[in-house]
């Protein structure tokens, strides 16, 4: 169904509810229209109300937190494809006489900084890059 359908739908019906109420309240007896009856009119329109705002609020607080998880997860991957080129985009340590190049898999974005895992890239990706896998502590 068209959404512009169901929109003009719940309007006419909301609308037409308006009307009948404006029709009927003159047929209503004395004890309807008493103030305590409005007061608890009211009370439960304020609390559909701010039930309506919650649950808004939390549809909105999931939806950023979706939105902020995806944006991580396309940063962890651009990341990783950039480390797995070849070339110059490979990240070395400079340790004085020479640059010995870095071959992690993973780089892991906090914030503003950037931390490189420990972990190994895959050994095709160690060929593309020139790295060669090292035991731990030499450099």
């Amino acid at each position: 169904m068209n959404y512009l359908l169901i929109s003009l739908l719940v309007f006419a019906i909301i609308v037409g509810g308006a009307l009948a109420g404006v029709v009927v309240r003159p047929l209503l007896s004395e004890k309807h229209l008493h103030p305590d009856s409005k007061d608890v009119v009211r009370m439960a329109t304020g609390l559909i109300g701010t039930l309506a705002a919650l649950v808004l609020g939390l549809l909105i607080a999931s939806a950023k937190s979706s939105f902020d998880q995806k944006t991580s997860q396309v940063k962890q991957l651009s990341a990783t494809i950039i480390l797995l080129l070849p070339g110059s985009l490979t990240p070395t340590i400079s340790t004085g006489k020479r640059s010995v190049p870095v071959c992690p898999s993973i780089i892991t974005l906090t914030g503003r900084s950037t931390s490189i895992s420990k972990m190994r890239a895959p050994a095709r990706a160690r060929k593309r890059t020139g790295c060669r896998r090292r035991r731990a502590g030499s450099i």
